[in-house]
């Protein structure tokens, strides 16, 4: 309905009028919490609409640049400070009595791109990844680079690397590791032991998974075929991530259907070689899907450049004592795309979320 002004004329009413946000939220290696995401995303629609959220929380701030946003009393902003004229952005600390730790918004007209405040290499990731600067991109991969460097210092050497992949076979993430590994092993394969192990557990007799029978069903196959039919079972995997159907990849991986269902059936086959792999996953406190395993110790793939063929093939190419010649191979940076894919890549050269069913 219009409104009319005191000399009786129309105005359109503006009150229906509807304002658009755009909320950016990072993948990072170490990804906050939910709830801390939620009060963000809360306090940034509360700056833009000038409503105060919360008692103690002061909101009386520019809508363009970073807003660094801490418990009372804690508001220390000389690293934000550092990292955020290092690449032009103006940056200023707010206190709010609901915050438990440090985080940050970058604000820009109607965008918000939630800022991970907790390291100077995810800061510059998420700000790269969350407004494009030129300038913070090329800091994100000085910083990646920084990272990798330790981390491949750090890492435990030997002769020839075993890498553990645990997963469930329905999980997007765990397709999206074993999509990573299917590439991984055709390039340095042959120098090191690439396993892939199941999560789960055997209750009266049958396998359980934690996206139910179908998906225990699915991890009962793929153990069967890794133990008694391991030439054919990367075929099959490369198959089953593109679209999950089983009976067609049986075929095109010439798996042999009889010595499959013979080893599913018998108790002494199948459900002795999957517990072997609950066992590991009870042993190195297992819960999400992927979890990786380097040389008996947990290792995470966002420290060597994220869930693409670099990265895992960058963790293993370090772990070993003498470099194999498949690590001076060029490989793909992209991070692998995620649940069912016809394609390899999710594009972009990213560190990609560490995201995990469990």
């Amino acid at each position: 309905m219009a409104k009319k002004d005191r000399k009786g004329t129309e105005n359109p009413d503006k009150s229906g009028q509807k304002k658009t946000i755009t909320v950016k939220i990072p993948s990072v290696g170490n990804p906050m919490a939910v709830l801390t995401v939620v009060l963000l995303v809360l306090l940034a629609l509360s700056v833009l609409y000038n409503v105060k959220l919360a008692k103690g929380a002061k909101t009386d701030v520019n809508a363009t640049g970073l807003m660094y946003i801490c418990p009372t009393g804690q508001c220390d902003t000389k690293d934000i400070d550092e990292w955020s004229s290092g690449i032009g952005v103006s940056a200023k600390g707010y206190e709010a009595d609901w915050a438990r730790s440090p985080i940050g918004l970058y604000l820009e007209g109607s965008k918000v791109a939630i800022v991970d405040v907790s390291s100077k290499a995810n800061y510059y990731t998420t700000m790269c990844e969350g407004t494009n600067l030129e300038a913070a991109c090329t800091e994100s991969k000085a910083a990646a680079t920084e990272t990798q460097k330790s981390a491949c210092e750090s890492v435990k050497k030997v002769d020839e690397p075993v890498l553990e992949a645990f997963v469930v076979s329905y999980c997007p993430y765990g397709l999206q590791m074993q999509r990573v590994l299917t590439e991984v092993q055709k390039t340095i394969g042959k120098d090191v032991d690439i396993k892939v192990r199941y999560i789960g557990a055997v209750v009266d007799g049958k396998i359980t998974s934690m996206h139910g029978e179908q998906e225990a069903t699915e991890n009962h196959r793929q153990i069967c075929m890794r133990e008694e039919q391991a030439s054919k079972y990367w075929d099959y995997i490369s198959c089953f991530i593109k679209a999950g159907e089983t009976d067609p990849c049986l075929d095109e991986a010439k798996i042999d259907k009889a010595k499959l269902t013979s080893c599913m059936s018998d108790a002494n086959k199948g459900l002795k070689y999957a517990q072997v792999d609950f066992d590991g996953q009870n042993k190195y406190g297992v819960s999400g899907s992927p979890t990786l395993i380097l040389n008996g110790e947990k290792a995470s793939e966002f420290d060597f450049g994220g869930r693409s063929v670099q990265g895992v093939g960058s963790m293993l190419c370090c772990s070993m004592n003498k470099r194999s010649s498949g690590c001076d191979i060029q490989v793909s940076t992209d991070q692998a795309a995620t649940g069912f894919s016809q394609t390899y890549s999710a594009g972009g050269g990213s560190t990609g979320a560490a995201a995990s069913c469990g």
